[in-house]
C-alpha cells in the first residue's frame, strides 16, 4: 500500500533542518531509516533460498525502492538535480543531501548567526511562533559546527563575524570573498586587514581597512573602486534595455511589429544598448554571457526559472562551460578569472568545481559528470 503524501514542505535552499526531522520520522513509519543511515544491511543467504529467506529479501528490496521514492518525492525540483546519478540508493542519496545543506565552513555559520542576529517579529506572528523560528535556527547553528568546536573557537569565530558584518557596503566583494574561504578565521581575517592598509600607495591619512575599495573592481564594467551593485553603466545599461524591451513589445502588439521587424533592427537595438554601456562606463564591456547581470533581482530569478537557464545544452567540443546555477556542482571553490568570448567580450568566473547531470537519450537516461 502506498503511503499517504507528505504534509511537510519539500526540502528547499532554506529548510534542510526541519525537513531532515520530518523525513526522518516518514523513514522510520516505512522501516526504512537504518537501510537509509547504513545500520541494517541487505540480507545475505546461501544457495538454494527458502520461502522466508526469499521473502526477507523482497521485504529490504521493497523498503529500499520505498525509501528512494520518498526521498525523491519530498524534495524540490531543484534539489533533485543532485539526486538523480543515484536515485536508487536511499542512503547515498540521505548523505548527499547532507554534504549539500550541511557545509561546515564559516560562511553558512556567519549566514546563521546572521539570520539570528536580524531575527524580528513580524506583524501578524505570535510570540510563541517567533520563538520557535529561534529555536530553529540555534538547531542550524549546532549542526554547522565541526566535531571539534569548542568555546575558544566559538569566542574568535563571532569576533571574526562581527568584523565582517562592520564592513560597509563598498566592502561587499571583499565580504563574499572573505565568506567563501572555508579556511577563515580570525587571525586570517586580521592578516587581510593588515595586508589590504599596507598596500604600496595608500595614503597615509587613510583609515584602517578604508583603502581596501580602491581594490574593489566591478564585474560589470572592469573599472575598480566600486562593485557591480554600485555601477552606474550597469544601472544605465539595464535602463536602455528595458526601454528598448518595452519598446519592441508595444510595437509587436501593435500587429505591425511581428511583419516588419528584421534581423538588422534587432541587431541595431543590441549594439544600441552596447554602446550606451560603453558610453556610460568608458571601456565597459556588455556580452551576452552577462545578459542576466542587466535585470533586477525580480526579473533575475525569472529569467533562473526560465528554460533558457534551466536546460544545459552542452557542446563536447567546448574546453569548459558556464552556469548560473551554484547549486548544480557537487564540490566547488572559488576560481575568479577572465574570460574571452567570441565576441572578444570579457566576462568573470566565480568559481569551479564538478556537476553532474542526466543526458537525454529518446526516452532515456544516462548520468554524466565533468569538470566545470
Amino acid at each position: 500500500m502506498a503511503p499517504s503524501p507528505a504534509s511537510f514542505p519539500k526540502l528547499s535552499n532554506r529548510n534542510y533542518q526541519q525537513w531532515r526531522l520530518h523525513m526522518e520520522a516518514r523513514l522510520r513509519t516505512l522501516g526504512a531509516m537504518r537501510i537509509v543511515q547504513g545500520t541494517e544491511s541487505r540480507p545475505q543467504f546461501t544457495e538454494p533460498l527458502d520461502s522466508g529467506e526469499r521473502r526477507e529479501l523482497r521485504d529490504y528490496d521493497s523498503r529500499v525502492d520505498a525509501a528512494a521514492g520518498e526521498i525523491w518525492n519530498c524534495v524540490e525540483r531543484e534539489q533533485q538535480t543532485h539526486l538523480e546519478a543515484i536515485r536508487d540508493d536511499p542512503g547515498a542519496m540521505w548523505r548527499k543531501l547532507e554534504s549539500v545543506h550541511m557545509q561546515k565552513r564559516p560562511g553558512t555559520r556567519f549566514n546563521t548567526y546572521n539570520a539570528l542576529l536580524s531575527l524580528s517579529k513580524a506583524d501578524d506572528e505570535s510570540l510563541s511562533t517567533l520563538s520557535t523560528r529561534a529555536s530553529q535556527l540555534k538547531s542550524d547553528m549546532k549542526a554547522l559546527r565541526p566535531a571539534d568546536f569548542d568555546l575558544s573557537k566559538l569566542d574568535d569565530e563571532l569576533v571574526l563575524m562581527a568584523l565582517i558584518r562592520a564592513l560597509p557596503a563598498e566592502y561587499n566583494a571583499l565580504r563574499q570573498t572573505l565568506l567563501l574561504d572555508d579556511s577563515l578565521t580570525l587571525e586570517k581575517l586580521q592578516d587581510t586587514f593588515v595586508a589590504l592598509e599596507n598596500q604600496p600607495g595608500a595614503p597615509s591619512s587613510t583609515p584602517a581597512l578604508s583603502h581596501a575599495a580602491s581594490t574593489l573592481s566591478c564585474m560589470f564594467c572592469g573599472r575598480s573602486g566600486h562593485s557591480e551593485d554600485q555601477c552606474f553603466a550597469k544601472r544605465d545599461a539595464s535602463t536602455k534595455a528595458k526601454e528598448k524591451a518595452a519598446q519592441r513589445t508595444q510595437y509587436q502588439r501593435s500587429g505591425k511589429g511581428k511583419r516588419k521587424e528584421t534581423a538588422s533592427e534587432a541587431s541595431k537595438d543590441a549594439k544600441d544598448a552596447s554602446d550606451t554601456a560603453q558610453e556610460s562606463a568608458g571601456a565597459a564591456t556588455v556580452s551576452a554571457g552577462c545578459a542576466s547581470a542587466l535585470l533586477s533581482t525580480s526579473d533575475r530569478a525569472s529569467w533562473l526559472s526560465s528554460p533558457a537557464a534551466t536546460n544545459w545544452n552542452t557542446d563536447t567540443g567546448a574546453s569548459a562551460h558556464m552556469t548560473p546555477h551554484r547549486h548544480w556542482f557537487r564540490s566547488y571553490s572559488p576560481h575568479v578569472i577572465p574570460i574571452r568570448l567570441a565576441n572578444s567580450h570579457i566576462v568573470y568566473s566565480a568559481g569551479l568545481g564538478l556537476w553532474s547531470f542526466s543526458l537525454r537519450r529518446g526516452r532515456g537516461r544516462a548520468a554524466c559528470g565533468c569538470t566545470t
